[in-house]
């Protein structure tokens, strides 16, 4: 198989993988970009894009004409071509052309805005319901040098914080609060109260505030 082809091939197969990240189902892909599904599913499975179907992909992607034949030349890399935007057409330019296109072809632009705006949406209520996770090591070990340092118990602490020594005992273990107000009280409270080493020595220091303790047990969003 000559070089230039198999190269192409890979980096058609880079591109591919690259848009079903956003488009997740090949039928979806394939609606966007205006082909056939099988043409989708023979280039995943090792086909090769030819220059006018690079032309089209690029045209829908809204880059210049030329930019997917020059990644599939190897001439520039994929992150170079999605670079190359081409000016946003205004909206009347956009009605003007689109009143001049026949009723199917009006259809299959709305069929395809409609698809990306709920992709758009599916990703946004996906971020919506992120869980938050930390890290109750560190907390554990904020706990453990406030007792020795100070000479007190866990139990000490929860009453000096103001909060139930179970809803510690449930941070060590990894529980959050799935109400975030609950789950700011409780680390408001417990941020007065709790001390971290600042050095290997003994020097020490208050946390003070929530955020400063959130961000020292690695408080994060994750999916």
């Amino acid at each position: 198989m000559p070089v230039v082809t198999e190269n192409r091939r890979k980096r058609t197969a880079e591109l591919m993988n690259f848009l079903l990240v956003k488009f997740r189902t090949q039928a979806e892909l394939a609606q966007f970009l205006g082909i056939s599904a099988a043409n989708v599913s023979r280039w995943i499975k090792g086909g090769v894009i030819q220059s006018g179907n690079a032309t089209n992909i690029s045209n829908r992607l809204g880059i210049e004409e030329q930019a997917i034949e020059d990644f599939l030349s190897e001439k520039i890399t994929l992150k170079e071509a999605l670079e190359k935007k081409k000016d946003k057409p205004s909206i009347s330019q956009v009605l003007g052309l689109a009143y001049q296109l026949d009723p199917a072809d009006q259809l299959e632009i709305v069929a395809t805005l409609v698809t990306g705006m709920s992709q758009e949406l599916k990703s946004v209520q996906g971020s919506e319901k992120k869980k938050t996770r930390f890290n109750p090591d560190k907390l554990r070990h904020a706990i453990d040098l406030t007792c020795k340092t100070r000479k007190i118990d866990i139990r000490q602490i929860a009453e000096d914080a103001g909060i139930a020594e179970d809803a510690i005992e449930a941070l060590l273990v990894g529980e959050l609060p799935e109400d975030k107000d609950k789950r700011d009280d409780l680390f408001q409270d417990l941020a007065g109260v709790l001390i971290r080493e600042l050095t290997p020595g003994d020097d020490y220091c208050i946390f003070g505030t929530k955020e400063a303790l959130e961000h020292y047990c690695e408080i994060t969003n994750d999916c």
